[in-house]
């Protein structure tokens, strides 16, 4: 959020600033000229020199540096009370830096295809100044047993593969193993639809409902077709 700050609180070299800060938005100097310009207005005396040095004759003088890229328009002395602030958002962000506490907004979500990201800004200028992933969530969006972003097939798909019939008198558990909950008995040659398969435990488990699982050694069922 840009702040304003009344034009009494300002020196006359803070007021001749601001003004030359304009013409620099304005495209009036190069970014060079402007912070030099600034420098001399704000600290003459760094420009000047605090010292100056006797040379032997004959020998040229050396040009002195000093305060020409010395950036300080910000002083926040917190435990006096005193507070020095700086009039432009923009000439805030240049000098200073952006916020230390980035603003975030997703600029693209995520989903189980792609990545999504988050876009970080400067809360004071507005600039994008980064980015962040978002990881692949896993919210699938079925439809007829397939994933309609991915392409993922759906494991509870009801698509049938082959029908079997038992040989035997066998447990109905909730999932794919013996340490799993026996849920009924399915009868001997009862005959029903296998829509998965996997193996575990030295057997062939088959699906044969949503949480329905036989088991089979080789010799318990028998393929219908």
């Amino acid at each position: 959020m840009a702040e304003n700050y009344p034009e009494q609180e300002l020196t006359e070299a803070q007021k001749k600033a601001k003004e030359l800060y304009t013409r620099y938005q304005m495209g009036e100097m190069s970014e060079e000229e402007f912070i030099k310009r600034r420098n001399a207005i704000l600290h003459p005396q760094e420009d000047r020199g605090s010292v100056q040095q006797k040379e032997a004759p004959g020998k040229a003088k050396k040009k002195s540096n000093a305060g020409v890229w010395i950036i300080v328009l910000a002083i926040f002395i917190v435990g006096a009370g005193v507070v020095f602030a700086i009039p432009s958002t923009g000439f805030r962000c240049l000098v200073l830096g952006h916020s230390k506490d980035p603003g975030m907004l997703i600029s693209k979500e995520a989903t189980c295809k792609e990545e999504g990201q988050i876009s970080k800004y400067c809360d004071i200028c507005g600039k994008m100044i980064g980015t962040e992933t978002i990881p692949k969530t896993n919210d699938h969006h079925y439809e007829n047993g397939v994933c309609t972003v991915c392409g993922e097939k759906d494991p509870k798909s009801m698509e049938v593969l082959y029908r079997v019939r038992t040989l035997v008198e066998l447990h109905v558990r909730s999932g794919p193993g013996t340490n799993y909950e026996v849920l009924r008995n399915l009868p001997y040659l009862s005959v029903v639809n296998v829509y998965e398969t996997k193996q575990a435990g030295g057997y062939t488990w088959s699906r044969i409902n949503h949480d329905e699982w036989i088991a089979n050694d080789g010799s318990w069922l028998e393929r219908v077709y």
